[in-house]
């Protein structure tokens, strides 16, 4: 795995490691604003601002997620908005700038360096059950790409040490990863995911996860719905092609 990857600004957390292949994967902070699709014209100018400092000032593809495995596949560089869509799979030379909304949840983008396009996913423990993130891998393998290829990454999201679950989680997840502390369970949804592109043929160099936890960040960073619950905002992770 790889640790050191990982940018902090004000209003942004960045991985830095796709820098280098020509593009910028960007998650907002609490100093950003609220992104959410539902707040109406704050949200709307927090999103614009955020797009134009990271986003490259690309035209926003983005949607109403609903923890689903719908992947939206992007053929032309205009803004879009899905709805019933958790993923957008972005075509090689297409620039657009990716965007999924959390508040717990992960963002998980995976970056083919080879032929140069990427899926950027919305993947809450949900989506993770479904299959989510292994879906994500074979939609870009049906199109050419090899595991060997890739760089995965993950937005902050909640860990471990704060996503409490009750036992039935263990239906959904026989495999976990769980923790279980004072006779409470806490559940891994980094964890579970990786696992899937794991099993997928990604090697864990090609991996970069988020060391951030949304719900106990000691500086509060970020929105967090464990943490905050109807008053919480949404985070934004947006992926884009640099220049």
């Amino acid at each position: 795995m790889n640790d050191a990857a990982w940018e902090l600004r004000a209003d942004a957390v960045i991985l830095t490691a796709l820098r280098a292949e020509g593009y910028l994967m960007a998650t907002s902070t609490v100093a950003a604003g609220d992104m959410h699709i539902e707040s109406g014209e704050s949200g709307r100018a927090a999103r614009e601002c955020f797009v134009r400092t990271w986003g490259q000032a690309a035209p926003l593809v983005c949607g109403r997620q609903v923890h689903g495995t719908r992947i939206e596949t992007i053929t032309a560089a205009s803004s879009g908005f899905f709805d019933q869509t958790d993923g957008y799979l972005v075509a090689p030379g297409v620039r657009c700038a990716a965007g999924v909304f959390t508040a717990d949840c992960l963002a998980i983008a995976i970056f083919d360096r080879r032929r140069r396009e990427y899926v950027l996913i919305h993947s809450g423990w949900k989506g993770t059950a479904a299959g989510l993130p292994g879906m994500a891998v074979r939609a870009l393998e049906e199109r050419g790409t090899r595991p060997a290829d890739l760089l995965v990454a993950f937005s902050p999201s909640i860990r471990p040490c704060c996503y409490e679950v009750g036992d039935e989680f263990a239906d959904h997840f026989p495999a976990g990863p769980f923790q279980r502390r004072g006779g409470r369970l806490f559940f891994d949804n980094q964890g579970a995911a990786l696992r899937q592109i794991e099993d997928a043929g990604v090697r864990p160099e090609q991996i970069f996860p988020s060391p951030f936890c949304t719900c106990c960040d000691p500086q509060d960073r970020f929105w967090s719905w464990r943490r905050q619950g109807l008053s919480s905002g949404r985070m934004m992770t947006v992926l884009a092609p640099l220049g």
